[in-house]
């Protein structure tokens, strides 16, 4: 389960239609995970950082 997502910065933007061959190139890397947990009522949960 995903309780929470957060990005830094997000953009967008709407220009004319797109025509052709349309290329999604990203630079997405998760460089280190870190786990922790945390008591959510009675339960124990697992929470990972990256």
């Amino acid at each position: 389960m995903i309780v929470g997502f957060g990005f830094t910065k997000l953009s967008a933007e709407k220009g004319q239609q797109s025509k052709g061959k349309i290329d999604i190139n990203n630079n997405v890397s998760i460089k280190d995970i870190q786990e922790d947990s945390f008591s959510l009522g009675k339960d124990r949960c697992r929470q990972y950082s990256f």
